[in-house]
């Protein structure tokens, strides 16, 4: 991620954030969801609701990703992994251009967004492996 904020921060300004992490949310959030419906449907059967259960993996994901964040400053590796150089830069960029309202309205509508491709992703997994069920 680091590679592409450098890339597209010059290009785009505040706005590098919200797009990389909507290319991030089609390219890494999405086929995970959907990995993880596929597989825990083929271990251990079909879920209930395969969109609550791509949820459930995001909200596991998510809570990883603050996990490695909130540890950043304990290791290279962890910093590495959090974006460190890069992502704070992006947020306060976003934030000082935006304004804290339409920051907050922004951070918002993508964690709708996100979420909503997450469950779309668990549909997609579990019509993959069980499509006469769907």
């Amino acid at each position: 991620m680091g590679p592409a904020y450098a890339q597209l921060q010059p290009r785009l300004g505040p706005f590098t954030l919200f797009l990389v992490e909507v290319l991030y949310a089609l390219f890494i959030d999405f086929p995970l969801a959907a990995l993880y419906v596929a597989l825990a449907t083929l271990w251990a059967g079909p879920p209930r609701n395969a969109a609550r259960s791509a949820l459930g993996f995001a909200a596991t994901f998510f809570a990883l990703i603050l996990l490695v964040i909130a540890a950043a400053p304990l290791n290279d590796l962890l910093a590495y992994w959090a974006l460190a150089d890069t992502f704070p830069a992006a947020v306060a960029a976003a934030q000082r251009a935006l304004g804290p309202v339409t920051y907050g309205v922004l951070i918002v509508q993508l964690l709708v967004f996100d979420l909503t491709l997450c469950a779309a992703g668990g549909l997609v997994g579990f019509a993959l492996v069980e499509p006469h069920k769907l």
